[in-house]
């Protein structure tokens, strides 16, 4: 055993040693918390945003997010029509060392459309482009361009940052849908139901239950087909028109397969029913 009898050098070890135990205390990548959108590190956990009326007082759909560590990307999806133009704004929270750089990419991931990175830490970063494209896309938020001469790679406490999507002008031409699901249960809330809005066989909106069942989302100005589903339900189909500023209130009633009386469970009932339609049908 080697016995050490240098002060000096005891005194140095105990210094390094609670240099040490200060970093790790301290360091961000070991005590960052994931943000609520986790996972969401490709396109396939990627997290629906939706579009925010810049004027208004309530910021509903503005997120939060951070990179709590070396790997962590953050992707969202939105939907967008041709000839629009959008904006996606990352604003690092006060204090902050993060330093957003965002990617926009088709709805196939492997066509970038732009990229942005044109300012330092802790400053806001925004993308602004006219899409070409119908639809669904996606954007992807990194901590800085690695090929830049000014990035500082920071992950962890001192990394959180808001993430914005909006149009332009003003937030118009687009609207609001809301309703609730029924009926409402363990297999239509909490986002067993899923709820999007198609035209032209193109989706151009997205949203899935709470846990009370109701949902609410935005969606572009115009008509769509309302779909609804749910494992174990028949589809729900209806026609609807979204008006600009305006929440659209749009109830969705689910039917299961098998229920002919509509009670929302499959019984003997239904079987005699079933049974007297077929008798019904072959006299």
């Amino acid at each position: 055993m080697i016995i050490i009898k240098n002060n000096n050098f005891i005194n140095y070890y105990n210094i390094f040693i609670f240099i040490i135990f200060a970093i790790i205390m301290n360091d961000t990548r070991l005590y960052a918390n994931q943000d609520s959108f986790e996972p969401d590190n490709s396109p396939d956990s990627a997290k629906i945003i939706y579009l925010q009326n810049p004027l208004e007082t309530k910021k509903l759909f503005i997120q939060e997010h951070n990179f709590y560590d070396n790997e962590d990307r953050d992707w969202i999806k939105f939907f967008v029509k041709k000839g629009n133009t959008y904006t996606i704004i990352a604003t690092p929270d006060q204090g902050m060392l993060c330093d957003p750089m965002i990617e926009i990419f088709t709805s196939k991931t492997d066509i970038r459309i732009d990229s942005k990175d044109d300012h330092g830490p802790g400053e806001e970063e925004y993308i602004q482009w006219t899409s070409q494209y119908e639809g669904l896309n996606y954007a992807k938020i990194s901590q800085c361009d690695p090929y830049s001469s000014g990035c500082h790679f920071t992950f962890g406490k001192k990394t959180s940052y808001k993430l914005t999507f909006i149009k332009p002008d003003a937030g118009v031409a687009f609207g609001y849908i809301s309703g609730y699901v029924q009926p409402c249960n363990q297999y239509t809330k909490n986002g067993m139901t899923t709820i999007k809005t198609i035209y032209n066989n193109v989706q151009y909106g997205e949203a899935i239950t709470l846990p009370d069942c109701g949902f609410l989302m935005t969606n572009e100005a115009g008509n769509y087909l309302l779909h609804g589903y749910a494992q174990g339900y028949r589809p729900f189909q209806k026609n609807i028109t979204v008006s600009e500023r305006r929440v659209n209130d749009e109830d969705i009633t689910l039917s299961r397969f098998g229920d002919v009386n509509a009670n929302d469970k499959i019984d003997t009932v239904d079987v005699i029913m079933t049974l007297e339609y077929i008798s019904e049908m072959n006299q």
